[in-house]
């Protein structure tokens, strides 16, 4: 006990689709888990362990499976494979099981699909026929949960969503001079971006006048050329053009670079109290980007760039929010409890809620008319009274990150589903392949 007090700990969120193996002592890993199932191992004669954040108990179809990690069914087998090329035996791991849960209100079509339900089966299934021993499972239920290894020690740790409503003293409405402080202290999305924003939203735009835009910003150009010549293209030549970076990654490729990059540095302005987690919300905006994109290509009713481009920016506003959360976190998860949507709660304990904030940060950077429409209605979607499609998508891809990949506050009722999967032409028994766009990784090509 001694050594670990002398250990300066760092913790390590575990996404959706994604698992991690390591004999480092010091970092906890942790997983915030809903419908979503978390196993977590660790060998205390080797020393090694890790945990794995499982989406769905099996893939649609194993014919072409892109991301094994997401599935029970070819996840875990991977899991414990790197485990015993760390060193551990199977006859040495001890092993928690959490998640599985039937988050928020409960239909007959989340009864129906019982998506972790089949998916903690199948864990313990696989568990069983290799004789490893499962030492806790706290499965089902109706509440989040957060699952945590220790790798200092090998503690593992459940712990409700609902204790974080247990500490706590002291609030106050922020005033309007703080909120218009905040509002002015923000650092924009460069203009270059901003500007591609505009040109993929007119529907416009070729590589060259692209490329125009990007040669005026050199960080932005600096950037891809580093990218180009990273591991990630694996190029026989070295790259030392932007021209020639271009003819490599491709319009579509280089658009959600920028965009992608320039949105990320304006999330990093939030801390961990807004999203629950450290990087929760550009973790969840790019998940609910790349279901969105999926969701335009398979209905084909909005343009696939702009649904991306609108599943990036669709919660500006929680990053302002966010600078003054950790006053009042304990009266945000209590009220939280007590309501149906996030936007109420932000109002009680706030004075303004993200979805005005943000429609305010779109508007004083001049967004186009589509995406601020997004920002405002994402949550209402049968308020919107221009570009419903787009709204309509984005209603769906925030509610599956929110319900199957946490790590923000999810509106606890899902009021408007159906009527949104209807106008797209979709059903409920499209939910499965909705949730398999949920991407396992949330890489930053621009690091």
């Amino acid at each position: 006990m001694a050594l670990k007090n002398t250990i300066r700990m760092k913790r390590e969120h575990i996404f959706s689709g994604s698992f991690v193996v390591s004999t480092e002592k010091s970092v906890v890993y942790e997983s915030l888990l809903g419908t979503c199932v978390g196993v977590a191992a660790y060998d205390k004669k080797n020393r090694s362990g890790g945990l794995l954040h499982i989406l769905l108990p099996e893939p649609i179809s194993y014919t072409h499976v892109d991301e094994p990690a997401k599935f029970a069914t070819t996840a875990l087998p991977i899991f414990l494979n790197e485990l015993v090329k760390q060193g551990s035996a199977f006859e040495n791991l001890e092993v928690v099981i959490a998640g599985g849960a039937l988050v928020g209100p409960v239909s007959m079509q989340d009864i129906n699909l019982d998506i972790g339900g089949r998916t903690i089966e199948i864990v313990k299934g696989i568990l069983a026929q290799q004789n490893i021993s499962v030492i806790k499972s706290e499965t089902g239920g109706f509440f989040s949960c957060n699952l945590s290894l220790d790798m200092s020690c090998g503690e593992f740790s459940i712990t409700p969503k609902t204790i974080y409503t247990m500490s706590g003293a002291g609030h106050k409405i922020p005033a309007k001079e703080e909120i218009d402080y905040a509002f002015e202290k923000l650092q924009p999305i460069p203009q270059v971006a901003l500007k591609i924003l505009r040109m993929v939203n007119d529907g416009y735009y070729s590589i060259e006048n692209i490329a125009e835009e990007v040669k005026k910003d050199q960080v932005i150009t600096a950037k891809i050329i580093k990218l180009c010549n990273s591991s990630f293209f694996a190029m026989k030549r070295e790259i030392d053009s932007l021209d020639d970076a271009l003819s490599i990654i491709g319009m579509d490729k280089l658009i959600k670079i920028i965009i992608s990059n320039s949105v990320k540095k304006f999330y990093n302005q939030s801390s961990s109290g807004y999203s629950l987690c450290m990087g929760g919300l550009f973790h969840h905006a790019v998940g609910t980007s790349a279901i969105a994109e999926g969701l335009a290509k398979k209905t084909e009713i909005v343009s696939p760039g702009v649904a991306y481009t609108a599943g990036l920016l669709h919660d500006l506003g929680g990053v302002m929010l966010d600078q003054f959360f950790n006053k009042s976190k304990p009266f945000f998860y209590r009220e939280f409890e007590k309501s149906e949507a996030i936007a109420s709660v932000e109002n009680n304990v706030f004075g303004i809620n993200h979805l005005e904030i943000g429609k305010k940060i779109a508007k004083s950077w001049n967004f186009p008319s589509p995406l601020v429409d997004v920002i405002m209605y994402h949550h209402d979607p049968e308020k919107a009274q221009r570009n419903k499609e787009l709204v309509n998508i984005i209603y769906i891809a925030d509610f599956i990150m929110e319900r199957f990949s946490r790590g923000v506050f999810a509106d606890q009722k899902p009021k408007s589903l159906e009527y949104c999967l209807k106008s797209l032409n979709l059903t409920m028994d499209s939910i499965p392949e909705i949730v398999e766009m949920i991407p396992s990784k949330t890489v930053d090509l621009l690091t």
